[in-house]
């Protein structure tokens, strides 16, 4: 099974994260992490579940849209075949970290 999560910049808003697309392979689990600012996803292909601040994990399909405040540990997984993708959309301050793992484990 290939193993890969690739990221791609759609676009770079003025003073925000901008846009992007986030493709991962079947299997592949990110990091728990968080953001400095709101995270929107919007699903493009496959599967994807989250699991965001402890909750039970929520599975999002073609079409989906999750929410994810400022500041709020989550992770996402793909539990599908094939390859599962997102446009994920960041607002944040500009000059702030996009992304922030605890304790800076990877």
């Amino acid at each position: 099974m290939q193993s890969f999560r690739s990221v791609m910049v759609v676009a770079i808003l003025a003073g925000t994260g901008g846009a992007y697309t986030i493709a991962s392979a079947p299997g592949v689990t990110s990091t728990i992490h968080k953001h400095p600012g709101e995270e929107i996803n919007y699903v493009l292909e496959g599967q994807l579940e989250y699991t965001v601040a402890g909750k039970p994990p929520v599975l999002l399909t073609l079409g989906d849209v999750l929410f994810v405040p400022a500041g709020t540990l989550h992770s996402a997984r793909n539990p599908g075949r094939v390859t599962g993708s997102e446009l994920a959309t960041y607002v944040v301050e500009k000059g702030t970290p996009l992304i922030v793992v605890p304790d800076g484990k990877p």
